[in-house]
């Protein structure tokens, strides 16, 4: 794992790292990070063992969809 995603800060189920959080999602280690402007929301999850990733990126408020489609697309990847 690189230094830009070597852990900083820790919590009970995810870490931070220089701007990345850190987790563990069915045993696959991944990183993510997310971010939002009026009107618009966005979201990047990278599994580097698997060689994957996704990115979502909608138009609206609604950070509850984002999270769901971004979930959804990372357990399909997983799989």
């Amino acid at each position: 794992m690189g230094t830009d995603w070597t852990p900083a800060a820790r919590t009970e189920d995810m870490h931070y790292a220089l701007g990345w959080f850190t987790a563990d999602v069915r045993g696959v280690h991944i990183v993510f990070h997310n971010g939002a402007n009026p009107g618009f929301r966005a979201a990047i999850v990278l599994a580097p063992s698997a060689k994957a990733g996704v990115v979502v990126l909608t138009n609206g408020e609604a950070d509850q969809f984002t999270r769901a489609a971004t979930q959804s697309l990372l357990k399909q990847l997983l799989q």
